[in-house]
């Protein structure tokens, strides 16, 4: 009894990922704030309590989301577990897809009512953890006043990140969502979220960033966000791509990534990171 009391003790504020060698990790919430949510997942600052290592916690809504950011990480071999290169993209450290029962008693170890909680009863059961970067390129443009006036750092900054998405070419994948969310700083910039990545051929556009889209998947989003039936009888966005006519599917390839690479260097290059077009 007093054994198990120390253990409950232990995990209170804690989050358990099952591990890779068959046993388990506790990560520690570093705060109850969520650092980033949206439509598709909240992400959170953890540490784990036996390495110290700073980490965070996402969790996905969409299993297929969840799928294509394990999927496009890996380079095959014995184990399926050969992820790309950690100059190119930032690594995932665990993953797990839990059932609601084991997410609620996740949740209460934290507290019903914080944001983080939330997050893990509420949001989704697709959980992957990934090594935590200082923070992203737009933290960096917002705060550090250097779009349009410290070039040689805009000049680094852009040989880096085509530096990512040139390993990204060369595995003939894109990233599907460049953008300064998705740029994370750690002794150089690497790229986060592959959950729109794609092998080249593939249907691209399953998600996206409208500022950073090109061309040909903008007038897409276009017609499908003004078409005139009510939103409630429009099919879903991925079911919608899926029946267009395979001349106007947009396929993964790698002019793709360059038109938002082009918007991730202008909004640099231009004064206070401003967007072409919006």
């Amino acid at each position: 009894m007093v054994k198990l009391c120390k253990e409950k003790k232990a995990e209170s504020g804690c989050f358990r990922m099952p591990s890779k060698d068959g046993g388990s990790v506790l990560y520690f919430f570093d705060d109850d704030l969520l650092i980033h949510t949206s439509k598709t997942c909240h992400v959170t600052r953890v540490t784990n309590l036996k390495t110290k290592k700073k980490c965070v916690l996402k969790f996905m809504r969409e299993r297929e989301q969840y799928d294509t950011e394990i999927r496009m990480r890996q380079l095959g071999g014995a184990d399926g577990e050969q992820q790309l290169s950690a100059s190119c993209v930032v690594q995932i450290l665990e993953w797990h897809v839990f059932t609601p029962k084991e997410l609620q008693q996740r949740a209460d170890s934290c507290g019903s009512r914080t944001p983080k909680a939330t997050a893990i009863r509420d949001f989704g059961c697709h959980v992957v953890v990934m090594e935590r970067g200082e923070r992203d390129l737009a933290d960096i443009i917002a705060h550090d006043l250097i779009a349009g006036v410290d070039l040689t750092k805009v000049q680094s900054i852009g040989r880096s990140l085509a530096e990512c998405l040139l390993i990204l070419e060369q595995h003939k994948r894109t990233h599907g969502d460049t953008k300064p969310r998705n740029a994370m700083e750690f002794r150089q910039i690497q790229t986060i979220d592959l959950d729109a990545s794609a092998h080249y051929g593939e249907l691209a556009g399953l998600k996206w960033s409208s500022a950073f889209a090109p061309p040909e998947l903008a007038a897409l989003i276009y017609e499908y966000e003004y078409e005139p039936l009510p939103q409630a009888k429009r099919a879903p966005w991925t079911q919608y791509l899926q029946e267009l006519p395979k001349e106007k599917q947009v396929r993964a390839s790698a002019t793709f990534d360059v038109w938002s690479f082009g918007m991730v260097m202008y909004s640099l290059a231009s004064y206070e990171g401003a967007m072409p077009f919006l």
